[in-house]
């Protein structure tokens, strides 16, 4: 299992506010073209999409694409329940068939002209790992391959809290990160690697013993202060985020690939199933 070489990264987190931000707007300054019936995350999936693709200079037309989300076309799957329970009315068509995940990886794959195949994958935590363990399966193997972690905002904010169990007034953000993989890039940004699933801390400890001493070790979401302290190496708690995003790693990644403070990183996550997952990045400046 040989790590993913990365040709091209795009970070994009925004701060949500009172009322979301017109990205369709933003798309068509992007693409020339008009964008109709097409929900917000398509929408912030294709932005990103689009801006990681063409900061590699474009994409191979084999590409696949991975999409990535904790739960993906949120805002249409509230509007359709609250039209069946609140309204007793169906869905409209183009909110049933805007619910689909994949119907984001039609208009990127349209705009990239990549003709590869696309897998949509929901996880509730670990969902960038498991996307990185499935691109390096050898009965999978992808010479190159757009991955993305994509959140959406939900208004009312105030219910979007709820179902999260924040408390009111807690600070959101919505997500588009992007890595574009690339095996035959001569000069690649980073190499990006997933370590095997660990079930306890111990075997955790032994992976971390493995690693640089001059790499960055973060513990990130699901770990607790017991486990980064049980682990026999310094490991960075991340500060308290101004903003609450299921993201979080893809984000500190694909940061971490765009201005690397160290020669490598190490995250650490431990997912709901219990399991602790490991992703390194290996910066090449």
């Amino acid at each position: 299992m040989s790590a993913l070489r990365v040709a091209a990264v795009l970070h994009h987190e925004q701060l949500l506010d009172d009322s979301p931000t017109d990205l369709r707007a933003e798309l068509q300054a992007l693409t020339g073209q008009s964008f109709r019936r097409i929900n917000r995350f398509i929408e912030l999936a294709t932005y990103g999409a689009l801006r990681c693709g063409r900061s590699a200079g474009g994409v191979g037309a084999d590409t696949a694409l991975y999409l990535v989300s904790e739960a993906p076309m949120l805002v249409d799957c509230v509007r359709a329940l609250r039209g069946v329970i609140v309204d007793g009315r169906p869905p409209t068509p183009f909110e049933f068939m805007n619910i689909s995940g994949n119907m984001a990886g039609f208009y990127i794959a349209q705009h990239l002209r990549m003709n590869g195949p696309q897998l949509a994958t929901q996880r509730k935590s670990a969902g960038l790992e498991a996307a990185v363990e499935l691109l390096q399966l050898d009965s999978a193997r992808h010479r190159r391959a757009l991955c993305g972690y994509v959140e959406e905002g939900v208004w009312p904010l105030s219910e979007q809290r709820e179902r999260l169990g924040l408390a009111a007034g807690a600070a959101l953000a919505e997500c588009s990160h992007w890595f574009y993989f690339d095996a035959d890039c001569a000069r690649p940004r980073a190499l990006v690697d997933a370590a095997p699933r660990c079930e306890t801390p111990a075997e955790v400890a032994d992976l971390l013993r493995e690693t640089p001493r001059d790499w960055r070790i973060v513990a990130g979401r699901g770990c607790s202060d017991a486990d980064a302290a049980g682990l026999g190496r310094a490991v960075e708690r991340l500060p308290q985020a101004r903003s609450y995003s299921s993201g979080e790693t893809a984000g500190l990644v694909a940061a971490f690939i765009e201005r690397p403070d160290a020669p490598g990183l190490l995250h650490l996550a431990r997912a709901a199933d219990g399991g602790y997952y490991l992703l390194t990045v290996e910066a090449r400046p």
